[in-house]
């Protein structure tokens, strides 16, 4: 039978969780059980095929190189195992942004804010402020300030407004667009709440701030879906991905230091004014 002969059916996050030989026989072509075939049976399902199919977080180089150690490295092997339980407890598949949660938490944050003092940081900000500041008064010494829209190409417009509006409404569009004076002020207004480094997991430099990172964002995550950080697992995952073993005892030390603009950030990202991530 060839691979457009086959009839494959959609599996079952409960039941065909695992990328065992018997769930590729059934979910997977001939081709791509060839493909999987070098992951082991207790790798995510889901994770394999979007190995072997180049999607999910696997579309990039760095994404792939992640995804293929969650699905190869010993230790990975008891956190899945103990997330599917959590799961099925839970009655979702939480485990499944796993992938994309690694690696926000490795590098979705400004590592440049992180390495700046609390001082330094705030002193970043009223720079940033006062250049704004500066600059708009410049572009209207000049004249320069002007509707943002009238800057877009035609593409980039007919993308957003769609191909239907006609020169006229376009045109009014830009016309009624907010200046580039009007949102950099805008910009600078909301730095006064919202400051550098003010929703960062890392309050000041630590010994380790990539692991530190990791770890309070991977606890968020895990409280976020299942009501408690995992200590155990968030341990097993920095055994995986920086090759240090980590006694629970600390890790707990370091998950209980988050400052709460971090703790905000992550449970909250999406209500946020700025839209930061995936550069928290």
């Amino acid at each position: 039978m060839t691979d457009n002969q086959t009839e494959l059916r959609e599996p079952e996050w409960e039941r065909d969780w695992f990328c065992t030989p018997e769930v590729r026989e059934t979910f997977f072509s001939p081709s791509q059980q060839e493909a999987a075939s070098i992951y082991p049976k207790w790798a995510p399902t889901e994770a394999v095929s979007h190995l072997i199919n180049g999607t999910g977080i696997s579309t990039t180089e760095d994404g792939e190189a992640l995804l293929v150690k969650l699905c190869t490295k010993p230790e990975m092997e008891r956190v899945w195992r103990r997330l599917h339980k959590q799961d099925l407890k839970a009655g979702r598949a939480y485990s499944a942004h796993l992938p994309r949660d690694i690696y926000l938490g490795l590098n979705g944050y400004c590592e440049a804010a992180e390495q700046l003092s609390p001082t330094e940081r705030q002193k970043e900000t009223e720079e940033i402020q006062s250049q704004i500041a500066w600059l708009t008064e410049r572009l209207n010494a000049f004249h320069l300030d002007q509707p943002s829209l009238t800057l877009w190409t035609d593409q980039e417009l007919a993308a957003s407004l769609g191909t239907d509006k006609s020169l006229f409404a376009r045109e009014m569009y830009k016309m009624c667009s907010p200046s580039i004076g009007e949102l950099l002020s805008r910009l600078s207004t909301q730095l006064e709440y919202s400051p550098i480094g003010s929703h960062s997991l890392i309050h000041t430099k630590t010994k380790d701030n990539e692991v530190t990172r990791f770890t309070r964002h991977m606890a968020l995550r895990f409280q976020r879906y299942y009501g408690k950080s995992l200590v155990d697992n968030i341990a097993s995952l920095i055994s995986a991905l920086f090759d240090q073993h980590l006694d629970t005892s600390y890790l707990r030390k370091v998950i209980n230091a988050t400052p709460e603009g971090g703790k905000f950030s992550l449970q909250n990202w999406q209500d946020f004014p700025g839209k930061t991530p995936p550069r928290i």
